[in-house]
């Protein structure tokens, strides 16, 4: 890891050549971001692309996801009430087995969605 005299002789490097100290701060450790030339945003500390997001995005982002999440939750509980309605008929074992497999896997899935939700 560079000392802090190294940090501070990078971030003045990349301001001769071209960057723009932004500021935001690196989400990681909270140094300053730069600006390059091209276009990316870099932490001089971590040497990573950092890409920001503004708080519109972020919230489409959110609604996105919970539509997603609401679908996969329609389908696991129709695939559930499928399943059960095909175990309540079926007779063989071999095949009541594979429907409580795959009655368990849908089940996991919607506790998951649940945990994703909170």
């Amino acid at each position: 890891m560079a000392t802090r005299d190294e940090e501070i002789k990078q971030m003045a490097e990349l301001l001769k050549s071209g960057a723009i100290m932004l500021s935001q701060a690196c989400p990681v450790c909270k140094t300053p971001l730069f600006k390059l030339p091209s276009g990316d945003i870099m932490c001089p500390r971590c040497k990573k692309r950092v890409i920001i997001t503004s708080r519109e995005e972020e919230a489409t982002v959110a609604v996105r996801s919970e539509t997603v999440l609401s679908n996969l939750e329609s389908l696991a509980l129709s695939k559930i009430e499928e399943l059960t309605l095909a175990a309540k008929s079926e007779k063989n074992l071999d095949q009541l087995f594979t429907i409580e497999k795959h009655l368990s896997l849908w089940l996991d899935l919607l506790e998951k969605l649940k945990k994703l939700r909170k």
